[in-house]
This record gives C-alpha cells, structure tokens and sequence, in this order.
C-alpha cells in the first residue's frame, strides 16, 4: 500500500532523515536518490549559488502518473498492545502483509496493528538506528542471547512514569525498566557503541560519536537546513552558474553517455559528441571544449565552489535588501512579483521610524534543503543525497510558493540614534549581546546571524506584528513567515512579513490590506500595545536565558513566540525589552510610539 505526502512537507520537517508518523506508523525518509523528480523549478540566482539544479518533489499529476518517495519502517521494533509481545526484527519483506497494510500481531490472535516503540537511537554525525531492546533487557543479568520479548506495564508501581515500562525478555526472564534509558550515558553502560548507519543503509561505518536515546518525535532528532530566495526578477549570476541548468539538461546526460559508450581515438572525439556539445554550447553560450571538458569530469568538483550556507544566505539576503530598497521595487508588475509604494505611517510627536512601505501584491518564495543534522543544529550535516554517485547528476528538492506580503523599511537614522543611546545609557545591554555572541560562535549556531541589539529589536518586532496580524488578515499564524534584514554594517534595518502557505498560489488580499496607510499605524500601535505586558509577566520580562541557547529575554508563547515553520531563527533572539523598553531597565526601539 502506498502512502501519501504533502509535497512542501518534504521541504523541511518532513524531509531527508525525519522520521514522520502516519497514523499508527512511523516511518523514515531515504534520500533523494531514492525519490523520482518532480517539474524543475527554475530560480537561477539560488540554483546558481548552489551548483545544483532544483526539482521539486514527485507529486500526483495527471492521467494517475505519481511519483515516488522512498520510506522505510522505522523504528521497526513493534509491540502488540493486547499482548505486549515486542518484535525487534520486522521487515517489510519477511514480515509484512501481502496488501501493504499496517502490520498486526500474529502472537496472539487478536490481529490488533502494531504500535512502533517511541525510543531511537542517533548521534551527532546523524547516524540512526534501532535501540538494541535486548541487549536492555539482559543489562542487568546474563544474557542469553533470546531476542523474544515482551513490552510491559508494571501495574503495581503505580507510577505513570519510564519506571512502571519494562522491557522482559521471554526465555530467561531478564527484565529492565526504562528509567534511565534516556540518560546520556545508558548506552554505554550496556556497550553499545555508533554503528554509522541510516536506517536505509546496509553498510556499516566507523563512527566515534556516542549514541543517545531520543524520544521518535523529539525536535532535536532532525534539523533540516532550509536555504530561501525571493523571485526577485534577472539578477547577476554566481561563476558557473549557467553550468547547473547545463548539466542537468538530457543532452548533456546523451553527451556523457556517447563518450563513454565510444571512446576517444587519440585526442580526436567521435563526430556524435562533437555534434551534441556543440548543439549544448549553442543553448548555453558555453564553449563546447568547456562542455566536453565537464562531461569527461575534469572540472572542478560541485563542492569546491560552494559557498557555506551562512555565506550563501547572506549574499542572498543582501541582493534582496537592494532590490527591494532601489526606486525600479516601488512599481513591479511581473507573472512572479507585483509590489507597488505606499506611504509609511507617522506616530504621535511626528514620530517618523519607517521609511518605506512596499505592499508587495504577489511574491514568489522558492525553499530548497540541503542536508539535515541531529541533536544540536551544529551537528555534522548530512547532504540529503547522500548516496550520490554521480556528482554531475545531483539535483536538490526545492518547493514554491506565492503569496502576498508588506515590506517595512527602518529609517537607518532612527535606528543608529537608539543604537547610540542604548551604548550610552546602557552599555549592560551591549555586553549582554556580546556575550550572547560569544556563545552563538562557540555552539556552531551557524543559522543565527551575528548578535546585535538592532537584530533582537527587529526581529521581535516582526513577531508582535505577526501575532497582531492573525488577529486582523484572517490568515493562520503558520501561513505567515518573516524575511529579517538588520545588519549595521551594510546598513540594513527592514522586515518583510509574508504568507508562505503552500497549500495555494496567489493570495486572499488580507495581508496587504493591513499594510494600507489607514491601517498599518494603528496595527503597529495595537501589536507595540500588547507587547508591554504579558501574563506571564513578571517571570517573563525578567527571566533571562530563555529558549534555545538561552538567546531569549522577555519572550514566551503568551506574548512573542510564533509557530516554529514561520520564524527563520527557531523562535530565538527575542526580547519585548528592545522594542518596547522599559524604564529602569533599557531604552527599546519604538518606546514612545
């Protein structure tokens, strides 16, 4: 039986090596070398940059043709919840239904569904596999090698907790509870050390890294790397950009395949490739010896041109900021883009903070993911096509979606004023973001940009007016998402808030209309209001080390978190304070307003 995905869920938490739940199954998936492509989806300045080609994933077109993602059972350790019987060893094909079904107890007879076990194992190289049940349940006597089992409650103890489940082992009675297997040290307690695996690999490798118990649905076993850009129109393209959408053109996949079918004769070509290198340099305004040069594979490997991700998003980041703040960004009409001025709202005391208002009417996100890594975001990255054979040939999955959305750009003079009183009257405050710094750089937090009072500022602000604006467009907070500009070197100081629902191209109009000179002021107004008290407060304005990395100041779920697929920063560098001050504390951006 097959199963059926949301195509932009395979962009992200449900991409390369999550392990996702399908009703009463759970499953992993492969990478894409196991998937069939999807339509191209054709953004040159990302597909540039990266050196890859950009499909989107496999979907159900039309006349009944489907595509293909490769899953696998996992964990494939499965209990029966009548009898308790725990099976260590299914397979899908030993062990699985003829129809594809969900498996069910064949123990007992009661043919209830098998429930998979909550607990895996990963470690940081992003290796995961089986927790070794058995092993477990002999670690407290002799082992006597039975691997047939029985999942428990112990009634008796009353207790709700790991401490009630045990796991019992059927021929020799050795049993043990699941109180300490989430300590970081329970596997090595027992000797079992990293096997180097993914669940869809045979091969075993070496791998130093100790492996830890997590819950199948914690959010620290997979973190995806999500890169963005905005269909900004004709940009200048990275070196050898044009080489992407060369290579993955059919002819030069019929050009490899002629030289290898028929060798050369000396240093002279076969008629059939020169013709077909030609016929590409013409398409691509490649010379045909550079075509011929890479199809042999003398050319330098994707990976060496490469930028690191942190690199590469800032250059994107940087050519939208100067799309978006140039006069042409004021008047667009475009299939991919249509954004038109309007005038920024004034505040009491003719206070002036925004310089530009973009209402962009139509927008086009394209999301790709690169690889993915486990229990810290700094971890070893794994490449989502990480049983790539042929580097020529590799292509990464990417998904669209149009939307509509408001462009606000900070006045940079207000902005380097609040910065300058801030230094001044609160120098606390900048020691604190250079100590947050410090701790950003040494934890590898590479998907946080540098930490900075006008960062923390704006980025909180995008959230209150997200939160604000659920209450006023009438869409979901999941369908809206952020685009943070703040650096002070450039300078930069701009926010763009825009829907990123996949489930539909075009946009309702709410979103833009909020954005109105009518409106946005008072919206603003409402979303600075709310944010001078929450009701968790005073716990939350004075508890500091918050969230992720302890990046958080004075922000929770009741004022300022937003869900996890609409914030870029994984709901970190927060701090209602920066925005909206507070007397005997700090200065904040827009206090006063």
């Amino acid at each position: 039986m097959k199963r059926e995905l949301r195509a932009t869920q395979l962009i992200g938490a449900g991409g390369v090596g999550a392990i996702i739940d399908m009703g009463d199954e759970s499953f992993v998936i492969e990478d894409i070398t196991q998937w069939s492509k999807g339509p191209p989806i054709d953004i040159p300045r990302l597909s540039g940059r990266l050196n890859k080609p950009l499909f989107a994933p496999p979907y159900a077109g039309e006349g009944g043709r489907r595509g293909h993602v490769e899953m696998k059972r996992f964990p494939g350790a499965l209990f029966c919840v009548s009898c308790r019987a725990l099976r260590t060893d299914y397979r899908e094909d030993t062990h699985g239904r003829d129809d594809g079904e969900r498996p069910d107890c064949r123990a007992c007879g009661s043919r209830r569904v098998l429930t998979p076990m909550r607990f895996v194992l990963a470690c940081r190289n992003g290796h995961l596999h089986e927790v070794p049940w058995a092993r477990w349940a002999h670690s407290k006597g002799t082992n006597c090698g039975s691997k047939r089992l029985h999942f428990k409650v112990d009634e008796e103890s009353g207790g709700a907790g790991l401490k009630s489940l045990y796991v019992e082992c059927d021929d020799c009675g050795g049993k043990r509870d699941l109180e300490q297997l989430p300590s970081k040290d329970a596997m090595r307690s027992i000797g079992v050390s990293c096997r180097g695996t993914h669940p869809w690999h045979a091969a075993e490798a070496e791998c130093s890294e100790p492996p830890l118990v997590l819950q199948r649905g914690a959010t620290n076993l997979h973190y995806a790397e999500i890169i963005s850009a905005l269909d900004i129109g004709e940009q200048t393209l990275p070196e050898a950009g044009s080489h992407v959408e060369l290579r993955a053109d059919t002819l030069f996949d019929m050009l490899r395949e002629n030289i290898q079918a028929a060798p050369n004769i000396g240093n002279h070509l076969n008629e059939g490739a020169k013709r077909l290198a030609t016929r590409l340099g013409a398409l691509y305004g490649v010379d045909p010896e550079e075509i011929i040069r890479l199809a042999q594979g003398s050319a330098i490997s994707v990976e060496a041109r490469q930028p690191d991700t942190a690199t590469l998003i800032d250059s994107l980041l940087s050519e939208e900021w100067t799309f978006l703040t140039s006069p042409r960004a004021g008047a667009i009409n475009e299939a991919s883009l249509v954004s038109r001025e309007s005038p920024p709202p004034r505040f009491r005391h003719t206070i002036q903070p925004f310089s530009r208002v973009l209402l962009l009417e139509r927008l086009r996100e394209v999301r790709t993911m690169t690889s993915f890594s486990r229990i810290d975001p700094g971890a070893v990255k794994v490449p989502v096509d990480i049983d790539r054979l042929d580097v020529y040939r590799s292509w990464l999955p990417a998904a669209e979606v149009f939307g509509e959305g408001i462009f606000l750009q900070f006045d940079e003079s207000f902005v380097s004023e609040w910065e300058a009183r801030l230094a001044g009257a609160d120098p606390e405050v900048i020691e604190e973001c250079a100590r947050l710094e410090r701790i950003r750089l040494e934890g590898n937090y590479w998907f946080l940009p540098e930490i900075t009072p006008r960062f923390i500022a704006i980025h909180t602000l995008a959230h209150l007016l997200m939160r604000q604006m659920t209450f006023e467009c009438g869409y979901s907070s999941s369908a809206l998402r952020e685009r943070i500009w703040a650096n002070p070197a450039v300078p930069s100081a701009g926010i763009l808030i825009y829907t990123a629902d996949g489930d539909s191209e075009g946009a309702l109009g709410g979103l833009v209309r909020q954005g109105q000179p009518e409106r946005l002021g008072d919206l603003i107004s409402s979303a600075l209001d709310k944010a001078k008290w929450c009701s968790a407060d005073p716990v939350c304005s004075e508890t500091k080390g918050q969230g992720l990395g302890g990046f958080n100041r004075g922000a929770c779920h009741a004022c300022s978190l937003v869900p996890e697929t609409s914030c870029t920063f994984a709901n970190t560098l927060l701090s209602r304070l920066h925005v909206v001050g507070r007397h005997d504390v700090m200065a904040g951006l827009l206090e006063g307003i």
